[in-house]
C-alpha cells in the first residue's frame, strides 16, 4: 500500500476543515445541526474547531498522473460528487467504484445518493450492490416502545457497463487490456454478477 499526504476535493484551493467530537465526522462541509439534532448520534458531530487546509483534485496529484485506476473508493463525508467530477481521467479508467453517501444532507450541500446515482449512470456505471445497514435512532420519547430508526446513508458498489458501451459503439473489442478485463471479470464474479461476467467473456 502507498499513502499520499493529500486532502482531496473538487477543486484546488484552501478549504475550512470542520472538526467534530468524532474524527470520523470531520468534513470540508459544515454539519447540518438543525437536521442532525433529530438523532441520537448528533453529539458525534459536535463542533470542536476549524482549520484551514489545502486540498487537491485527483487529476492534479503528480504522483498518480500516469496511473490507470481500476477501483475508486470514496468515503468523504459528503464530497463524493465534486471529487469524482474533478477526477474524470481516473473515473474513465476505472471499472469499479464504491461510494458512501447519505440519503439526506447530514452536512450542508452534501452529495446525496440520488445525485451520485445520476452521475455514475451518466458515466456508464450500474448499481450492483448496496449496503443500507446504517440505521440511526431518532430522538423520540416513544423510542422505547417502537422502532424509531432511520436509514441515513449507504455504501454502494457500481460496475462499469462494458457490454452497453460495446454495443453502442463507444468502445471496441480492443479497448480493454487482457489484464484489466480479467480483473473486471473476477470482481464481477465476487460481487455475484455471474451473468454479467459470462456475457463479457
Amino acid at each position: 500500500a502507498r499513502y499520499l499526504p493529500y486532502a482531496i476535493a473538487g477543486s484546488n484551493h484552501e478549504f475550512v476543515l470542520h472538526k467534530t467530537k468524532s474524527i470520523y465526522c470531520y468534513s470540508l462541509l459544515e454539519p447540518d445541526y438543525n437536521w442532525l439534532n433529530r438523532f441520537s448520534f448528533s453529539s458525534l458531530f459536535e463542533a470542536t474547531g476549524t482549520e484551514n487546509i489545502r486540498a487537491w483534485t485527483l487529476d492534479s496529484i503528480k504522483e498518480i498522473k500516469d496511473v490507470s485506476f481500476d477501483i475508486i473508493k470514496t468515503d468523504t463525508q459528503g464530497l463524493e460528487l465534486p471529487i469524482l467530477s474533478a477526477g474524470r481521467k481516473f473515473l474513465n479508467d476505472a471499472f469499479y467504484v464504491e461510494t458512501e453517501t447519505g440519503f439526506v444532507e447530514n452536512y450542508r450541500h452534501e452529495t446525496t445518493f440520488a445525485q451520485i446515482e445520476d452521475f455514475v449512470r451518466e458515466n456508464h456505471f450500474l448499481l450492483f450492490d448496496i449496503n443500507t445497514d446504517h440505521r440511526v435512532s431518532r430522538n423520540n420519547p416513544l423510542g422505547q416502545y417502537a422502532s424509531n430508526e432511520q436509514i441515513l446513508w449507504c455504501e454502494a458498489t457500481w460496475l462499469k457497463d462494458y457490454i452497453a458501451l460495446y454495443r453502442s459503439g463507444k468502445i471496441t473489442a480492443g479497448s480493454l487490456t487482457r489484464e484489466k478485463a480479467l480483473k473486471c471479470l473476477i470482481l464481477c464474479a465476487l460481487q455475484g454478477c455471474y451473468s454479467y461476467g459470462y456475457e463479457l467473456a
